[in-house]
């Protein structure tokens, strides 16, 4: 891993906050000498989000010893435009007609590709190169949206590349960077990211697929963007944690603590949920 000229102190202590005067600030120290540069964040994030980052943080040192990478595959661009061609018979599509206008599912379908498989939608992965990585086959419910299991509780995914294959994924969305520098809201799943996209068109919406998906291999193409995360209920710490090592690494990313705060279960694990 590389080693950046400049690091947010470690340690328990903390500064008063240039944004809130609270004992909350951390300041970027130069990582040989250690001493304090006039960078640094606020832990408020929510409440007050002082940010204040380094001019420049190139890498000072890196590791020898590169690992290999095997080349990844990708899906042609012809076999989503014929899917995407087709008629859309997914459930998913059914349930976002019972929740918004016909108008405003095709803008979603337009934007993310959404495509079918029989009654299954196809959430394909376009990298910011509009590489298609693959496709991520899933059966919903169309009157809850809620996704269908098998009799073990195991939900229906599928992919949409034959083995061999090397599958090297990216996050749902990543292509839509390139159409504005609006800021990117991450969230886990790909439903999620489509009805947010909808409700909350100040964001450009992304999802990561998983909560193990939240790294700093899916994010990595967001570095120079301004990103603000939505865990679902019960992540927000491993999703903070990540994203405090992020920042370390000249990140401008911020997790949002809403569900993690909000008490009442019947507002679902998600902030789909929690806007519908």
């Amino acid at each position: 891993m590389s080693t950046f000229k400049y690091t947010l102190r470690t340690g328990s202590k903390k500064d008063h906050c240039p944004g809130c005067n609270k004992r909350t600030y951390v300041p970027y120290i130069e990582t040989e000498s250690g001493n304090e540069i006039d960078a640094g964040r606020c832990d408020r994030e929510q409440n007050c989000g002082y940010f204040k980052k380094p001019e420049s943080n190139e890498p000072i040192t890196a590791a020898k010893f590169e690992p290999i990478e095997i080349k990844t595959d990708y899906i042609s661009n012809e076999i989503l435009d014929q899917y995407f061609n087709f008629e859309n018979t997914s459930n998913f599509r059914k349930f976002l007609l019972t929740k918004f206008t016909k108008k405003e599912v095709v803008q979603a379908e337009y934007d993310y590709f959404l495509s079918a498989s029989g009654t299954s939608v196809i959430f394909w992965q376009v990298d910011q190169l509009e590489r298609v990585r693959s496709g991520k086959v899933m059966e919903y419910n169309p009157t809850t949206g809620k996704r269908t299991k098998d009799l073990n509780g195991k939900s229906h995914i599928n992919w949409m590349h034959q083995k061999p294959f090397n599958l090297k994924q990216c996050l749902f969305g990543l292509h839509l960077m390139k159409e504005s520098k609006k800021p990117i809201g991450i969230v886990e799943s790909e439903k999620t990211a489509v009805i947010m996209s909808i409700k909350e068109p100040r964001l450009i919406w992304m999802a990561c697929g998983s909560v193990n998906g939240f790294k700093i291999d899916y994010l990595a193409p967001l570095r120079l963007r301004k990103i603000v995360a939505f865990p679902d209920k019960g992540c927000f710490e491993k999703w903070e944690e990540t994203a405090e090592t992020l920042l370390e690494s000249g990140f401008d990313i911020t997790v949002n603590d809403v569900l993690e705060k909000n008490i009442n279960a019947n507002l679902g694990d998600d902030i789909a949920d929690h806007v519908l």
